[in-house]
Formats: C-alpha cells, structure tokens, sequence
C-alpha cells in the first residue's frame, strides 16, 4: 500500500461509526510523520529522529541491563541535542502541508513548541486516563500511560518517604518523553464530542476558534485591512517555520510585516479593526460561549458536537 493510501486509510478510519480506535489511529499517524521525516526526508541522522528511535528501543526493551544501557544512551543524546522545538515544528508543518496530511487530526494541532503538559490537572488526567485504559497501545503509547502511573504513585500518601519517592522519580526518568504521542493522543481525545471544552485542550480550542475568526474578519472582500495584511504575511511565516532555506524570503516577508505599522497611528489602527471585528464576531448567536469571546472560563459548550 502506498503511503498516499495509508493516510487516506487513516482519515476515513476516523468517521462516525468506524471501529478502529482512535488511540491506534493517533499511534498510526506519530508513525507515519517520522517516517515520512526520518526515512523518506532524509532526517534520520538528525536529533529529533535519533531521539524517537531510541526512545522506542527504551519503551520495548525488557531486559533490566539492556533498559539502563539505553536509558543512559537516550539522556546523554537529550542533553547533546537540547531543545527540539525548532526541528519538530518543521517536521510537523512540513508534514501537514503535505496535501494527504493535511485533513490527520494532528494537523489541526496547535504547533508553538515541543509538546507536553504544563500540569497534571483534572483534565490532563482524564485524557491519560481515556487513553490508558484502551487495549493495544503503541510502544511510545505504553510509556506514556507508565509515565502517568508513575506520577499518581507520587501524589499518593504513601509515596512520602524519601526512599520510595527517590525510586520513583527513577523509574520516571528511565521513561523517554514521546513528545509526538503525546500529541496525537491529544489531537484525537479533542476531536471526540465535548472533551474540546476541557482544559487540556485550550490550546487546540484557541487555535481552532482563531481560524473561524480569521475567516470571518478577513475572508472575500474584507481582506484588505491592515490587521488582515499582517495576519496574511503573519501565517506565510508560520508555514516556513523552522525551515532552514529560504532565508531571504523570510528576511522579505518579516520586513513587509513592520512595514506594515512603522508608528504608533499605524499600530493604533490595526488595534482598532481586530478589536471592531471581534466584537462583531463575538456578537454572534453561536459565538458567545467562545473562549475568545469569554476568556474568563472555557466551560460551556462552544460548538456543535457532530464527531
């Protein structure tokens, strides 16, 4: 099957009614984008890629001296290679720029850095707790829910002494983080019903209801105001993020963005227009529960609910 055809198999799984889970689904999808960046890309020499192959090899080994080997392999690899949010959002907007891509469930995913939560709270929980409770999870998916198990050990009473907590803490680093399961888990849990409205997926839901926004201040004729421009040029930035070409093209269009309000009039009117438009937005029927509408809380239903 070819790799067009396997994406496609993966979206179509995801429709109303469809038997196929979606944490194998979410597993499927972290497979392919480091296929297609590792393998096919040629990436695999790169630190991202030699991250997640070795985690991998940490998440299936069994053997206790073949497991310390590779945990101690795997820290010094992640302290050579430092942060990888630059390298994973180009892997990722490269990946869903792709046109099979593009409708994965990942791809609708915000992508500002390396992801992984913030906090264990309430919601964060409830997504582990969906997930780990699913039967044949991937080798990262099985590390992620023995990560989870670890951290609940450590907030129970009888984790106080410091002999347990120093154990378990670890078996906790000798877990790899999988920063591209995470998401894909995420991405799937927040495309599922309500769940979009807990705070786990805050992020997600921002970013979707910022594109609704955008559509809706700057789409057809309304795409000549200022804060439009800077929005058009702003997002043909982020489509290049983390590329290492096209340097020059990017100097042009970051030039063109502060061109666009070299003084304070300028600034004061691109303020004006996303502010008037907002309110407009926001004075919508069906908008009103909308985090950006009511950014005091991300409770109450914001959409309709038809997946």
């Amino acid at each position: 099957m070819s790799y067009t055809l396997v994406i496609a198999a993966v979206i179509s799984s995801a429709a109303p009614g469809s038997a196929s889970s979606r944490v194998t689904q979410a597993a499927t999808t972290a497979q392919m984008m480091y296929t297609w960046w590792c393998t096919m890309m040629n990436h695999a020499s790169e630190p991202l890629c030699r991250r997640h192959d070795l985690g991998i090899a940490v998440s299936k080994t069994h053997d206790p001296t073949e497991h310390s080997k590779l945990v101690q392999q795997y820290r010094k690899l992640a302290a050579e290679s430092g942060n990888l949010t630059r390298e994973y959002s180009a892997a990722k907007m490269a990946f869903c720029q792709l046109k099979e891509s593009s409708k994965l469930t990942l791809c609708s995913q915000p992508t500002r850095n390396v992801p992984r939560p913030a906090v264990m709270d309430l919601g964060t929980e409830r997504m582990y707790q969906w997930l780990c409770k699913k039967p044949n999870l991937s080798a990262e998916q099985q590390g992620m829910c023995r990560r989870y198990a670890i951290i609940q050990k450590l907030k129970s009473a009888n984790a106080n002494t410091s002999p347990t907590r120093l154990e378990l803490y670890k078996n906790l680093r000798a877990e790899p983080y999988h920063h591209l399961t995470y998401q894909t888990a995420i991405s799937e849990y927040c495309d599922i019903g309500e769940n979009i409205d807990t705070s786990v997926c805050l992020d997600t839901k921002i970013s979707r209801e910022g594109k609704v926004f955008h559509a809706y201040a700057c789409g057809g004729q309304k795409s000549g105001g200022l804060w439009c421009k800077q929005q058009a040029l702003r997002e043909q930035l982020k489509m290049m993020s983390g590329k290492l070409t096209d340097s020059e093209k990017r100097k042009k269009i970051a030039k063109e963005v502060f061109s666009l309000t070299p003084s304070k009039t300028e600034r004061a009117q691109l303020v004006k227009e996303r502010a008037y438009s907002r309110v407009k937005f926001c004075a919508l029927p069906d908008k009103k529960n909308y985090h950006m509408c009511n950014s005091a809380s991300v409770s109450g239903p914001s959409y309709s609910y038809d997946r």
